[in-house]
């Protein structure tokens, strides 16, 4: 993460399946394990709708500044979206609204 940093993103994401996901913003690491509260039927598209609810959550913030406490809210954005999707067959089935993803992300982590 390190090395890919190196190259100029500002923020290098990991993720590790149901083990959840690593973020590195030039200075510091950030784990996060998953929490699956759902069956999972399918993993396709997990990858996919994680990275949508990440960058969603930065996005949403609209702020030139990305600090440890969006990172992990952006974390839980990609795992409450990510585990929506496995509930279903396919990559797009279960991808959630703005609104459903903020609230997914607090039944999930609060």
């Amino acid at each position: 993460m390190r090395k890919i940093a190196m190259y100029g993103p500002k923020i290098v994401v990991v993720t590790n399946g149901k083990e959840g996901a690593t973020v590195f913003d030039g200075k510091d690491f950030y784990d996060m394990k998953a929490r699956q509260i759902t069956k999972r039927v399918d993993s396709t598209g997990a990858g996919d709708s994680f990275a949508t609810g990440f960058l969603g959550r930065i996005i949403a913030e609209n702020s030139k500044t990305i600090d440890e406490n969006l990172i992990r809210n952006a974390l839980e954005w990609g795992m409450a979206n990510s585990n929506s999707v496995i509930q279903y067959i396919g990559a797009q089935k279960g991808l959630l609204t703005k609104s459903e993803i903020n609230e997914s992300a607090k039944r999930l982590f609060d």
